[in-house]
């Protein structure tokens, strides 16, 4: 099994960094309209306001804060397979760089392993996994072939577990559950092989 890891949402705080720039860190703990990822809509701010002041600013992307589950995922999912890192540049220069920054800051193992691409899909087959928090990744992800498990926060369909603070626990569980499904379709496969050729 092959995991890929999204960074924004799942392993840092993206939203949280977008909420302090624009002073409004109060939205997090009472997210309009829950399940809505357009920042945009939520903040009521236009889209090239977050263009200037994030999107395409480096210190913007290299000092976002980790989330206090990232090392807790991190050990998680190597468990269960090789890992690498996939996330959307945004069409930025400064995005990419500032993510190449954070990766060797906070997580300098898995530097080499950054795939920055907006078409995670590409990534899928049979035994690949993306963790992502977006209902949008994970469905492109899993009708090109591969395993997706959404992780819950409060801007996708899994907002309900987000609010409880069962987000990790949630992550562990499908991670486990995906595993067991890949290696019984594994096995299953090799009994009908063996069965073909006697």
């Amino acid at each position: 099994m092959r995991i890929f890891l999204d960074m924004d949402g799942v392993m840092v705080d993206f939203v949280g960094s977008v909420l302090r720039l624009v002073r409004r860190p109060d939205l997090l703990a009472d997210w309009r309209p829950r399940g809505c990822y357009d920042l945009t809509r939520v903040l009521g701010v236009p889209h090239e306001y977050l263009w200037e002041n994030a999107y395409s600013n480096v210190n913007f992307w290299r000092n976002m804060q980790p989330y206090p589950w990232l090392e807790q995922l991190l050990d998680t999912c190597r468990r269960y397979g090789p890992i690498a890192i996939a996330s959307d540049p945004s069409l930025s220069p400064e995005a990419a760089a500032g993510k190449i920054e954070w990766m060797t800051r906070h997580v300098p193992a898995s530097t080499d392993r950054l795939l920055l691409t907006s078409h995670k899909y590409l990534l899928a087959n049979a035994n690949s996994v993306l963790i992502d928090d977006s209902d949008k990744n994970i469905v492109e992800f899993r009708r090109a072939g591969g395993q997706g498990i959404l992780f819950p926060q409060p801007w996708n369909s899994l907002y309900r577990i987000a609010e409880r603070g069962d987000g990790m626990s949630y992550v562990m569980q499908a991670l486990n559950r995906t595993a067991r499904w890949l290696y019984y379709k594994h096995e299953k496969r090799v009994y009908q092989a063996l069965n073909q050729e006697v």
